[in-house]
């Protein structure tokens, strides 16, 4: 399934803290922090997503420039309809397509 995952908030009390998106390194390790808030890719996941488990997105765009890689989230705490909780982050998923 061809998904868009966008972060717009951090949650309360998260596990790794959430930069600003300038202080942000793109492509480099950003170790004991999470993604700043507004980033969002596009990509391919194989099963929808299950709360205690990461979700995994087989990248092909980052903040609207192709960019192929994996994305892992820390575990999902709560799915709401079109909204992921996980221990860092809140994240809106739009279904672009079932394949």
């Amino acid at each position: 399934m061809k998904i868009k995952l966008t972060k717009f908030a951090a949650v309360d009390n998260p596990h790794y803290p959430t930069p600003n998106k300038k202080d942000y390194k793109y492509g480099q390790e950003n170790g004991g922090c999470s993604v700043p808030v507004d980033y969002y890719i596009v990509g391919h996941i194989e099963d929808k997503p299950k709360v205690g488990q990461g979700l995994r997105v087989l990248r092909t765009n980052r903040n609207g420039i192709e960019c192929t890689g994996l994305f892992t989230s820390s575990k999902i705490i709560t799915i709401a309809r079109d909204i992921i909780s996980t221990l860092n982050s809140k994240y809106r998923i739009e279904y672009l397509d079932k394949k």
